[in-house]
């Protein structure tokens, strides 16, 4: 088995404390074009900051374009007849090993485990990772938590006191 996470995952982030028992099957797939952990296997992407401006989401941003360009070499990386677990949240940038690799995978079993964008993230951000997950079919299993229904549920049953401190 192989799980695959990102630099740009926020709950899967690589300095997650839970990663670190699956440190032997754990890749991080590094889009900033640097290796960001000695603990764990990176696979660095090309990427090299263009401009200060904001970059787009999905398909069309820099990001997504230099994975794209080394995703056979990705693609390579995997073991044959491997199961693929992507963790994925609701950040657009850390669905992007998993659609680069879908389409070319011929002989491994892939997992994706998401969590939607909050509903308070921007209609750019919602609609990238929407687009990102708009072919599953190659997809042997598939966790989706809807993260704004999950919060309306454990609203319900957390009471949170605050306080000002003097207390």
């Amino acid at each position: 088995m192989r799980m695959i996470t990102t630099d740009a995952s926020l709950i899967w982030h690589h300095e997650n404390p839970i990663l670190e028992k699956f440190k032997e099957i754990l890749l991080v797939v590094c889009l900033e074009g640097r290796p960001v952990s000695d603990q764990y296997e990176c696979f660095v992407s090309p990427y090299e900051r263009r401009c200060l401006g904001m970059d787009k989401y999905g398909i069309e941003s820099y990001r997504y374009r230099a994975l794209e360009s080394v995703a056979g070499k990705l693609n390579d990386w995997l073991n044959y007849g491997e199961d693929v677990l992507f963790l994925t949240d609701g950040s657009p940038e850390s669905l992007y090993p998993y659609h680069v690799i879908k389409d070319r995978n011929e002989f491994n079993k892939l997992h994706l485990c998401t969590v939607s964008p909050w509903r308070f993230e921007s209609d750019r951000r919602k609609r990238a990772h929407k687009e990102l997950l708009s072919d599953l079919s190659q997809l042997k299993s598939i966790v989706y938590i809807n993260s704004d229904d999950y919060l309306d549920k454990l609203d319900g049953q957390i009471h949170i006191k605050y306080t000002n401190g003097s207390q």
